[in-house]
């Protein structure tokens, strides 16, 4: 037995024998196969864009910094010719003053009596013109009615200030000044679209002129027209004629009534409206309340609590009712 267990140790002991037996006892291994899978189509969400994001790369492709109005607009005026050309070169000037994101710019057409003003430029620069325009020649400027605003325009007709003396066409159609509101809007929309002619007319003319100028290289500078009103002959006719809204044109539209006033236009960026309850004081405030009033004098919701909506308020005068008490102990200690 003892030899039989000396002969198995002996065999199991033999490094060739070992290695056998591991190899029948260990498992085969399978080769794995890898199988090339299709690649997945990664869905990645689009980007967000806010209505400030589209606001940007519109106006960076425009090449401006905020946007631009363009206002039309006719009155009657007190000046001499020459001087209606400088008030409102002035008021240009004094408007550009400063600091602005989108500088003003416009073209004036002025007769005798009437003048048709064309306006462009950012909303601050607008209501700087109309500020100035009515606190410093509100007695001069009569009737002074607003055709368009136009808002967000894509381009301006020019980058400056240009100023025409025209002498328009005489008009055969008589305006009935009781027109109702349709044939009033035929009107504004006639006149409109003549100040448009005429503008894209007068500053090509003015461009090619100035081109002109330049190519020449001349010492003396060349008169643009219209840039002074120079005398005329009655045969002489204006170059522009054709798109010069007539005299009778815009004696109806300074006093049609459908049409709103400039100065009330002019409100407009110096009031902001207001609900009726707002005006009310009331404690406690209501949840919607919004404090328009903040810049006038002082008010104690405490002290000046009003009894009842729209009534006088009621001040507690403390005091005076203090001091009235101790008088009469005092009083009532004497006797």
């Amino acid at each position: 037995m003892i030899e039989a267990t000396s002969t198995l140790l002996r065999f199991y002991n033999d490094k060739h024998v070992l290695s056998l037996l591991t190899v029948m006892v260990r498992p085969p291994r399978y080769r794995r196969i890898q199988k090339e899978l299709p690649e997945r189509e990664v869905i990645t969400e689009p980007a967000r864009r806010s209505i400030y994001d589209v606001l940007q790369t519109n106006l960076k492709i425009a090449k401006r910094v905020c946007y631009i109005h363009r206002l039309m607009y006719i009155g009657e005026h007190n000046f001499s010719v020459g001087d209606v050309v400088e008030v409102m070169e002035k008021n240009y000037k004094q408007t550009n003053s400063g600091y602005g994101t989108e500088p003003l710019s416009g073209i004036l057409l002025h007769y005798s009596k009437y003048f048709c003003c064309i306006v462009e430029g950012s909303e601050e620069a607008i209501a700087k013109h109309l500020h100035l325009l009515f606190h410093t020649h509100e007695k001069d400027l009569n009737n002074v009615k607003l055709l368009s605003p136009i808002h967000h325009v894509k381009a301006r007709f020019l980058n400056e200030w240009m100023s025409y003396y025209g002498r328009p066409p005489e008009r055969v159609e008589d305006i009935d000044a009781e027109s109702n509101l349709e044939n009033s809007m035929r009107y504004v929309t006639e006149c409109c679209e003549k100040l448009y002619r005429f503008a894209n007319a007068f500053i090509s003319d003015q461009m090619k002129l100035r081109a002109a100028k330049e190519e020449e290289e001349k010492d003396d500078e060349i008169p643009l027209p219209g840039s002074k009103p120079r005398s005329r002959s009655l045969v002489e006719r204006d170059i522009y004629s054709v798109h010069l809204p007539e005299i009778k044109l815009l004696d109806f539209l300074t006093s049609c009534k459908y049409l709103k006033t400039l100065s009330q236009y002019y409100k407009y960026y110096e009031y902001i409206g207001q609900s009726q309850d707002y005006r009310f004081k009331t404690w406690p405030a209501p949840k919607n309340f919004v404090p328009y009033d903040i810049f006038d004098e002082t008010y104690d919701p405490i002290t000046d609590l009003p009894v009842a909506a729209g009534q006088a308020p009621v001040i507690h005068k403390e005091d005076d009712t203090s001091q009235s008490e101790t008088e009469s102990i005092n009083a009532r200690t004497e006797t």
